[in-house]
């Protein structure tokens, strides 16, 4: 298991630091559904109880990419929902596509190590068989890279 630093000694895995992320894309979307300007640093302050500029490199590469690529990402996630429209999705769902979109397209991350963090959180965190979604869906995205 990867464990990665934070201030002060603490540590956490990376499984854990995902399930973190996501949670900062959540309020992320969260806000701008409310018709709110989210405040990034606010966001990760709430979550990781850290500024930005202290928080694990990766986790805040991850969240800067992804809203800054956050309409790119929905963009190209709706072309493989079936029945379905990205905003009626629930945010959570959201969050998790746009996670693992941002990780395979724009990160390189190997898409299968991708797709596996996405249905884990998947399986934590939402519905009981929307993992199968949630795996098919980033499936597409990955088939037609």
């Amino acid at each position: 298991m990867d464990i990665i630093e934070k201030k002060e000694g603490m540590s956490v895995s990376r499984s854990k630091l995902h399930e973190l992320i996501m949670m900062c894309i959540y309020q992320y979307l969260f806000y701008l559904r409310m018709g709110d300007k989210p405040e990034i640093d606010s966001i990760v302050r709430s979550i990781f109880d850290l500024s930005t500029k202290d928080i694990d490199s990766f986790a805040k590469k991850v969240i800067l990419e992804t809203i800054k690529n956050m309409q790119q990402a929905v963009d190209d996630i709706s072309k493989y929902l079936v029945k379905f429209k990205f905003e009626r999705l629930s945010l959570i769902e959201q969050a998790i596509l746009v996670l693992g979109y941002v990780e395979m397209k724009l990160l390189d991350i190997p898409s299968q190590i991708a797709i596996n963090i996405a249905v884990k959180l998947t399986q934590k965190y939402s519905d009981q068989d929307s993992y199968k979604y949630i795996n098919a869906v980033l499936q597409r995205v990955a088939d037609n890279e």
